[in-house]
């Protein structure tokens, strides 16, 4: 099971669009899944402000984002940094929680799956890695946003 460490509670006309059983039961067989922490957050967008002209405009916006960190050893000007594997979850407005629940489901959520798979290829851990779920109000759609950097 993915240890959820932080729920920001959300306003009466948001809501997540998937919660932390159906996050684990997608990806129980997954490599990294002991190394996986999930939180659920209220702003996709930074700052709120930023969010709510999003929703107002029906602007695509992040609502799962897995990421993958791999520390950092102390140097001259920094501290360690552990390695870190976090799963977040970002609220859509209430009235799409349904398609957007559906496309985590049957899109979203097998996609990070197959992501996680290939996490286990040689030297795949030396650079910084993220998967960006992207929801789409108004085609009602998923995409899919992959960065990786060196750190």
């Amino acid at each position: 099971m993915i240890p959820t460490t932080h729920k920001t509670k959300l306003s009466g006309r948001l809501s997540y669009p998937v919660g932390a059983k159906e996050v684990n039961d997608v990806l129980a067989a997954c490599p990294r899944i002991a190394e996986l922490s999930m939180r659920f957050s209220d702003l996709p967008v930074y700052p709120g402000a930023a969010f709510r002209k999003t929703l107002s405009e029906r602007m695509p916006y992040r609502i799962f984002a897995i990421t993958f960190y791999p520390g950092l050893k102390a140097g001259y000007f920094s501290r360690v940094i552990p390695r870190e594997w976090k799963i977040t979850v970002y609220p859509v407005v209430r009235s799409k929680r349904h398609v957007a629940h559906q496309l985590l489901i049957e899109e979203g959520l097998p996609s990070v799956a197959a992501w996680l798979h290939s996490t286990t290829a040689v030297g795949w851990d030396l650079q910084a890695h993220s998967l960006e779920l992207i929801f789409d109000p108004t085609n009602e759609s998923l995409s899919l946003d992959e960065h990786s950097r060196i750190c």
